[in-house]
Parts: structure tokens; sequence; C-alpha cells
């Protein structure tokens, strides 16, 4: 058996593996060094993005834009029973377009009829109350002419028995006979006097009498003519909750409707519209557009701006009044689209909307680098090549280049290879 314990040990043993590690780090570093040169040598000959230019040539347009509305009419109305009766006739149909005067609903007039007879009655009797006092007031007129001859007399009959009595060649009895026959007489003439005075007061009350009568007979007509309900004006037919048979009262709802000539959309406007819009309001200027309704344009005009402003929302409501002729036939509620012409406005730049990037910025091509501008949007506008958006920006001017190509990552001093140039609208 060999004893190795006090054998030296070799160099090779010793620094083999440091060195191998040291050679194979010494290896990769290199690798990487190479690498990284071609990488940069193919970067710089890489080909920088190809892309579309449009020269900026500012002008003025009539921007165009599109908004979402409601159909809505001030004028929608209930028409309501105004006596209790049983329904009779039910032509009203929900959907239909009435003229106005149609019928739409008829009442029972059986107990509108005797309403009325019994207020005609009422107001005969009345006005038969002041003939008869008319009458009267003739014949105590020609009374007190007579009575107060008749009280002269007694007067004078007084004075003789006093005359006689005073010469002893009269009674006291027929002294007092004769103030009686006085007294009497006095009164009768009284008793008209105050009739003749009270005439005025007593055919006051008769008049205000007849007049209630009379009121009552104008609201018994006006009761029987509404059992006839007509449209009050050219409307289409929301509901018609009344059924032929029914009994019904007064304010029970029969047929509600909408005016066709008073149809409106509400829109709402975004606030970066708001300040022309407002302006071309107070200017008398007309602004107006259209809808589609079933492939058919509805023209419509913009009347007017809403007085408030409703929480959470962004923008002001607008009211556009319909044409009615192309009204008639669109329903309340309806959601619809409107694209409205604002009016001309200078200095608008024409870009296709792959120009834009974050809906507020676009890039100019100077010397084949990138360059981001901020814009605002104004609007749409068409022509015969299609639809442009307008944007507006102090930094754009005539002939500067306007890249036109959607790039991903574009950003400030990317370099770029401009390869056409697109006119302008």
């Amino acid at each position: 058996m060999n004893d190795t314990s006090g054998s030296p040990v070799s160099p090779l043993a010793r620094w083999g593996w440091p060195l191998v590690v040291v050679l194979v780090a010494a290896a990769v570093v290199a690798a990487l060094k190479l690498g990284e040169s071609r990488s940069e040598r193919q970067l710089a000959t890489a080909p920088l993005p190809r892309v579309a230019v449009q020269v900026a040539a500012p002008a003025s347009y009539r921007p165009q834009i599109e908004l979402y509305g409601r159909v809505e009419s001030p004028s929608q109305v209930v028409l309501s029973a105004s006596i209790a009766a049983f329904v009779a006739q039910v032509p009203a149909r929900e959907g239909e377009s009435v003229e106005r005067g149609d019928l739409l609903v008829a009442l029972d007039p059986r107990d509108a009829e005797l309403a009325l007879q019994q207020a005609q009655a009422q107001l005969a009797d009345v006005q038969a109350r002041i003939d008869a006092e008319a009458t009267r007031h003739k014949t105590d007129q020609q009374l007190l002419q007579r009575e107060r001859q008749l009280l002269e007399i007694a007067e004078r009959g007084v004075e003789r028995q006093r005359s006689l009595q005073s010469r002893n060649l009269s009674s006291k009895t027929q002294l007092d006979e004769a103030l009686r026959a006085e007294a009497q007489q006095a009164l009768a003439v009284t008793r008209i006097e105050l009739s003749l005075a009270d005439h005025d007061n007593r055919l006051a009350q008769l008049n205000a009498q007849r007049d209630r009568s009379a009121a009552a007979v104008g609201q018994a007509r006006l009761d029987l003519a509404r059992t006839q309900v007509t449209a009050p004006f050219d409307a289409r037919i929301l509901a018609v909750p009344a059924a032929e048979g029914a009994r019904v009262k007064s304010g029970d709802p029969l047929v509600s409707l909408f005016d066709v000539s008073q149809l409106e959309v509400r829109a709402q406007i975004p606030e970066r519209y708001l300040p022309e819009l407002r302006r071309s309001l107070r200017a008398g200027q007309p602004i107006g557009g259209y809808l589609v309704l079933d492939d058919t344009r509805v023209a419509v005009q913009l009347d007017r701006l809403a007085a408030s402003v409703s929480s959470g929302r962004g923008g002001v409501d607008a009211l556009f009044s319909l044409d009615s002729g192309d009204a008639r036939f669109i329903e309340v509620g309806r959601t619809v689209v409107i694209d409205i012409e604002l009016p001309a406005q200078p200095g608008l730049v024409a870009v296709p909307a792959q120009a834009i990037y974050d809906d507020r910025r676009l890039y100019l091509v100077v010397q084949d680098t990138l360059k981001a501008v901020e814009i605002d949007k104004v609007g749409e506008w068409q022509d015969a090549r299609g639809e442009w958006v307008l944007v507006r920006s102090p930094q754009l001017a005539a002939g500067q280049a306007i890249m036109t190509t959607q790039l991903p990552g574009a950003l400030t001093g990317l370099k770029v290879s401009p390869q056409s140039s697109e006119p302008s609208p």
C-alpha cells in the first residue's frame, strides 16, 4: 500500500477549474459584443417607417356634427271624460293619424241631454219671475197714484169732521172713523211706496238667478257637446284607455295623443360646440340639418337651447324642430341620429380620421422627423372623396406636411420616410 498523504499537488489540479471559468466568461463577453455590433449594423441599415402625408391647407368650412337625440312632443295631451256616462263608440285606434275635428270617442248623450233640459227649465222659470216683477212694478206705479188720491180724500174727510166737531155738528165717533180711514189709506200708500223702492233689489236678485241659470245651461250644453270627443289638432293616437260599453266618470282618461306639428328632437350638445351655437342663435343665423327616418331625410332646425342642465351631463340639451310634413309618421320617444351643419369657420384644416391620435393630436413631418401638434376637433365634413375631420390649431400653417398614416408608436423625434403627398380637400 502506497502512502500519498505527503505527495505535492500539481499546478494543473490547483488552477484548472478557475482557468476554465475565466475562459468561458471571456468567450461569452466576446459573443455578446459581436451580437451588439451586428444589431447596431442591422438597425442602422433597417428601412424607416413609410408614411403618407398631406399638405395642410387651412380654409373656411361649415363643420358638420353628429348628435343622438330623442323625439318629444310638448303638445302631448290626455283627453278625459267631462261627465259620468257610458262609452257609446270608440272610433280611435292606437297609432292612427287623425285630423283636427275627427271623432275619437262618443259618450252616451242621454244624461247630458236631461241635464240640459233641467237647466233650461230653471232659466225659463227665472225669466218668468223677472217678467212678473216688471208687471208688478208697472202696476204699483199705477196703484200709487190712485192710492194717493184716496189718501187726499181721507185727509179732507178728517178736516171736515174736525170742523164739524168744533161747531158741535159731529160726534167724536165720526171723527175717529175719519182718522182710521186716513191712517189705513196712508198705510196703503206706504206699502206701495216700499214695494216700488224695493223693486231694484228684487230685480237684481232675479237677474243674478237668471245669470246663474244661464251659466248652468251653458255648462249643460258644453257637457253635451263634450260627449263627442274630437281631435283638437292634427295628431297621432298614443293610447285609447276607453272601451265601448264601459261606464266612465268625470276625469277618467279616454284618449292620449300628440300634435304632429309640434314634434321636437332633444339632443345634447357637447361643450366644445356651445359657444359657436350660441353666437349663431344670437345673430339669428339658422342652424339646420337632417335626420334619416326609414331611408328618408327629414329636415330639422335648431329652435332653442334648454334653460337647465341635468346633473352629471357634460353638455346642454338643444331642441330641434321637425318638418311637420315629414314628421307625421315618426314616433314619440324614438331615438334618432341628427347631422347638423354649423356656420362657416375660417382657418380649419380637413384631415382623414386616421391622421388623428388620441382624439387630440396629429403629427407633422419636418425633415423626415415627426413633430406632435395638439389640435381641437371642430366637426366633420364631406365631399366627393369621402369624410374628413375638421381641426384647428395655432401650430398649423399652410404648406406643412401632415402625416395621414396611423403609425403605431408614433412620437416626436421618430424618423419616417414620407412616400406620398395626398392633396388637401
